[in-house]
């Protein structure tokens, strides 16, 4: 243990280090300090949320306590690909702490690239860490690395991550529900206006689809599930983009659209990478969602909405960008009015259409609008 900090108490770290987790998830505390205080169980810890694709030979630190932005950068670019221990961690229990030396003996470690020019450059010699779960060949693990060869002083850590795995499992399974219950929002509101959208996850497979974009999908003319569970695109340059939006290195919002021929005229497609900040995107994994939006051979006239709902012309026009997806922000910039003007607007189309929520009015609006055109 560091000199300088008194020793961890294992019998009350498990509990201690469960608070600061729940702590995270409901916005009382950060994961930085979760980390932080992990790094605590050995000296000259260095805690991580990482990933690592065992079938692509690479993964990432997505966000690490006493490593550099330069440390960071030159692991997932190069030092990933080489780490020597992935291998036996591919294919370690789910929920079992371990220590380095049981994924590799430490005489063969020094002999590595690994070693020799990443560890020592953090000044590391062995680690501790556990696979909270596992998808196809993805793990998602935590794990802390230390300046301490010592096998047998290490193993306490390692048996504390293992205490700690029912939390950091439920951890994952809320975030994942919290995350589900927004996707249902917002798949609601593409479905209100019959513009089909799926959800893909990590390993390539849909997570969540709405009515629209599941009627896309059994038609198979556009996209496909193949036999082993993978969802892909039949336009190539769509679908390779679709790939590296859920590669393991991809951790910004990326953004791809395309125009294919369908039997009922053109359709776009739209690729959305959606990011939420590093931890969840961690703990929920990476989401694209594909968007797509049949071509009206004859948009909806504006006339048709004031007549119907006897809306101001304003009024008529926010309805209008709202229907084309837009959000009341991004409405009110493009018409030059605040936010708050926007928002009294909606209100008073809420009282004229009869509804309180938008994508009640999306769904409504939009239904009567396919009526009348």
């Amino acid at each position: 243990m560091d000199s300088r900090r008194s020793a961890v108490d294992f019998e009350r770290a498990p509990n201690q280090l469960a608070d600061i987790l729940h702590g995270c998830l409901f916005g009382e505390t950060t994961w930085q300090y979760f980390l932080d205080r992990l790094n605590d169980t050995l000296p000259g810890g260095r805690s991580l949320l990482m990933v690592h694709d065992g079938a692509a030979g690479m993964g990432r630190f997505a966000l690490s306590s006493q490593l550099s932005d330069d440390d960071i950068r030159i692991y997932n670019q190069h030092y990933s690909h080489v780490n020597p221990w992935m291998k036996r961690a591919a294919v370690r229990p789910v929920g079992l702490g371990v220590i380095s030396e049981q994924m590799l003996p430490y005489a063969d470690l020094i002999k590595t690239e690994y070693y020799n020019d990443y560890m020592k450059r953090i000044a590391c010699e062995g680690g501790v860490g556990i696979t909270v779960m596992r998808e196809r060949s993805r793990s998602t693990i935590v794990t802390t690395m230390t300046s301490r060869a010592d096998p047998d002083a290490n193993l306490a850590a390692a048996n504390l991550l293992t205490r700690l795995f029912p939390d950091l499992r439920r951890v994952l399974n809320i975030t994942r529900s919290h995350l589900t219950e927004m996707e249902n929002e917002q798949l609601a509101i593409f479905d209100a206006i019959g513009i089909g959208t799926i959800l893909i996850g990590s390993d390539c497979t849909v997570k969540q689809s709405n009515a629209a974009g599941q009627a896309i999908l059994g038609k198979a003319e556009i996209c496909s599930v193949t036999p082993s569970g993978r969802f892909y695109l039949r336009h190539t340059a769509a679908n390779a983009s679709l790939m590296q939006m859920l590669g393991i290195l991809a951790t910004k919002p990326g953004h791809f659209s395309c125009t294919v021929d369908t039997v009922q005229g053109p359709a776009k497609i739209t690729l959305t990478r959606l990011y939420r900040d590093k931890a969840t995107d961690f703990w929920g994994g990476p989401t694209v969602a594909v968007i797509f939006e049949q071509r009206r051979q004859t948009p909806p006239e504006p006339l048709l909405l004031s007549q119907r709902y006897k809306l101001t012309a304003a009024e008529t026009r926010l309805t209008n960008s709202l229907l084309d997806g837009k959000s009341l922000k991004d409405s009110a910039e493009t018409f030059g009015v605040t936010e708050g003007t926007a928002r009294q607007q909606l209100k008073s189309i809420f009282h004229k259409v009869g509804v309180s929520r938008q994508s009640e009015l999306i769904r409504i609006v939009g239904l009567a609008l396919g009526g009348l055109i």
